[in-house]
Parts: C-alpha cells; structure tokens; sequence
C-alpha cells in the first residue's frame, strides 16, 4: 500500500499568485501519465512473471503511481477549476488505445491491411484482394454504421465500456443477448461466456435461451483448433432454428412464419443435440425413419 495519503499533504497551501502556467501543463500531463501505471505494470508483469519477488514490487510501486497521478490532478485542478481529471483520462486512454491499434496493425499485420485513405486515393473504393480496410469512426457515427450497414465490418476494436454497449446492440440485431457468444482473450488466459451475464432473474425457470453459451463454447473449440465439432454445434443450431422449435426469447421476435414450438431450456438444447446427431451420421437417421415407418404407417414421432 502507498506509504502516505492525500491527507498528509497541506491542500490549503496552495498559493495560486505563484502558479507557472507552463508547469501545470506539465503537472496535467504527468497526473495522466503516473495514473495510467496499470498499462505499464501490465506489461512488466507479463515480461517478468517468473520474478515473483520482482512482481510484487511492481504492484507496489503501481500503487503508488496511481495515487501519485490522482493526487497531480487534484492540484492541477486546484489550479484551473476547469480540469476534469476523470474525463481527461478518458481521453488519454482513448487516444492510448488508438495509437496501439496502429502500432500493432503495423507490427502484426505489415502489408496485409490499407488505410481508409489508400482505399480511395490509391485503390478507388474497393478492398484488393488479400487484405483488409483499417479505419476510425467515432462512437455515435460506428453505431449508426451498424444498423446501416454491419456486412461492412468483420472486426471492431474498442475500450471495454463502449464495447460492452456496441455488443449489446448488435446482438439485438441478430435475435436478442440470448444468441451472442462471449470471448474474452488475455495474454495468459481465455474466458468465454454469454455476453448477457447471469440473468439471475430467470435461473432456475428454465426458460433461458442456451444459445449463447453454446455459442461460446464454439469459439473456445475454435480457439483450440477444433473447427469440425464448433461448425457441428452451430449447424445443429441452425437447423433448430430453421424448425421453428427455439426458446421464448426467439419465439417472441418470429412473426412470419411463427415459431412452430416454444421449448425450455433443455428442450432446446436436446433438439440441438437431435440436430447435430442427423447432421453428423445422416444414413442412420434415415435408416431409422425407414423402419419406424415400416412399423407405425404414417410415423408421428420426432425423427425427420
């Protein structure tokens, strides 16, 4: 912990007559700087994650910068009432994220990708074949694009509050929360998860769309290589879907036609199952509807 505390220092010493108006630009800069440690501790930690000694310095000394920061900025705010150092670091981040964006796509993806200038200037409105179209939009003009037009981006790079927003949104667009998958990637571990939570409201009712977890799952199988059983799972979707027989979420939003069947939770996920089985082994689905028709005439049971 920090060895002091925003009270050990005499706050009402401040003498606004001896104020240097080029060292508080300096002092606004720094406050964001020290503040910011955590970006910095991130890195090390990840660089000298054998050094537990060494790790737990760092965290220490992060600590200490970030109360450095904010306490930089309570100043600077005492010597221009105007300072908001809570938006001002946003700001920093921001413009921090963007500059990491350009330095990783010139790092990581060296001519495969072209500038939004270039895709005019150089290349006439149209992708060349091979790489992708890297631009900015701002946050009230990215979301007006994706109602507009979301077939125009594949990837969206963005801060965790907009983010969590934008995913919630364009989810809605898709058929609700209930059918959006979740990946979280860190530099040492993954989390997947449904992007809505836990719904604690409905937990143990049944009625839950498990579409999202499954969803989920798919792009840990995905992460693993294991691309045949994640397309598997999703055609098994996709085919329940097609049949009308979804959860209440989903039966809600179908209007023409109307969902055929609303099912609960595990209902669905055994017609997903069902699904999924005639996909993968369709010769013996088909065998088996042969001989239940043989026995009963005009079968009436679930296999089709």
């Amino acid at each position: 912990m920090p060895r002091w505390t925003a009270e050990d220092i005499d706050w009402d010493a401040f003498d606004r007559e001896k104020l240097d108006q080029d060292l508080l630009k300096l002092v606004k800069a720094a406050s964001l700087t020290e503040y910011n440690a955590a970006q910095y501790t991130r890195y090390l930690h990840n660089i000298f994650q054998d050094d537990l000694e060494f790790a737990e310095t760092l965290s220490e000394w992060q600590l200490e910068e970030e109360q450095h920061g904010r306490m930089l900025g309570r100043y600077a705010r005492l010597a221009d009432p105007d300072f908001d150092f809570d938006t001002a670091f946003k700001k920093f981040t921001d413009g921090y994220f963007k500059l990491w964006c350009e330095e990783c796509a010139r790092e990581e993806f060296a001519g495969s990708f072209i500038t939004e200038d270039e895709f005019w200037s150089k290349y006439n409105g149209q992708v060349p074949d091979g790489k992708f179209l890297l631009n900015y939009r701002i946050p009230d003009a990215m979301l007006a694009e994706l109602i507009r037009r979301p077939e125009r981006y594949s990837v969206l790079l963005t801060t965790n509050d907009l983010g969590d927003l934008i995913s919630d949104m364009i989810a809605e667009e898709i058929g609700g929360v209930g059918v959006a998958g979740g990946e979280n990637i860190g530099d040492m571990v993954a989390l997947y998860e449904p992007i809505h939570g836990t719904a604690d409201d409905i937990a143990g009712k049944g009625i839950s769309n498990p579409m999202s977890m499954l969803l989920s799952r798919t792009m840990m199988f995905h992460r693993w290589g294991w691309h045949e059983a994640a397309q598997l799972i999703i055609d098994g979707l996709r085919r329940t879907i097609a049949d009308r027989t979804v959860t209440g979420d989903l039966a809600s939003k179908m209007i023409r036609p109307k969902a055929k069947k609303v099912l609960n939770t595990k209902e669905f996920t055994a017609a997903v199952i069902a699904n999924m089985k005639a996909i993968k082994n369709p010769k013996a689905t088909a065998t088996r509807v042969r001989k239940c028709r043989a026995v009963h005439g005009r079968c009436k049971c679930r296999v089709k």
